[in-house]
């Protein structure tokens, strides 16, 4: 089979052939609505499957890796994560909003949950929040911030104040008298 151009890509595209079999030289050959039939059709070891997007370019997929015959499965979020409009998400390097990739034409809703509009992409992570990696001393300079004192920073640790009742006492005085 020929070499095709991505002008040609998109047409099988719009025809809804958007899967091939990938043949052992690189040529693309049969083409197929759904990625189980052009697995199926190419049996071989060594015919990959190609997936071609609505702008004419082509992923291949090679058949020896794992997880193989789980890339043309429907792939919905998690339905151990609650999610809306305005959980913030990660899809195909991109985090946003759910109601901005959305907008966007990234993911689309099928029910109660988002979908990747390409249907081949991985599905809507939620973006990990920022944690510490520890909790700060409590006696410490922002430990004590955090907890809505005001302090005054020394020259050296042992110098560090904290104001109590309007006067600024040393940190480890406040500790020893159980002011803090």
């Amino acid at each position: 089979m020929p070499h095709y151009a991505p002008s040609q890509l998109v047409g099988f595209y719009q025809k809804g052939l958007r899967f091939f079999v990938v043949n052992e030289d690189g040529t693309f050959g049969e083409a197929y609505p759904d990625f189980d039939s052009a697995a199926k059709a190419g049996s071989l070891p060594t015919h990959d499957v190609a997936a071609i997007n609505s702008e004419g370019s082509a992923v291949i997929y090679d058949r020896q890796a794992p997880g193989f015959y789980d890339v043309g499965k429907r792939r919905l979020s998690s339905p151990s994560l609650p999610m809306n409009e305005d959980t913030v998400v990660t899809v195909k390097e991109v985090t946003a909003s759910i109601r901005t990739l959305e907008k966007s034409g990234l993911i689309k809703r099928e029910g109660d949950t988002w979908v990747t509009a390409d249907g081949i992409s991985p599905p809507p992570v939620p973006a990990a929040t920022p944690r510490f990696p520890h909790k700060p001393d409590p006696y410490s300079l922002i430990g004590l911030q955090m907890r809505g004192f005001r302090v005054l920073p020394g020259e050296m640790a042992v110098d560090d104040r904290v104001e109590i009742s309007g006067a600024f006492i040393r940190i480890t005085e406040a500790r020893a008298s159980g002011l803090i």
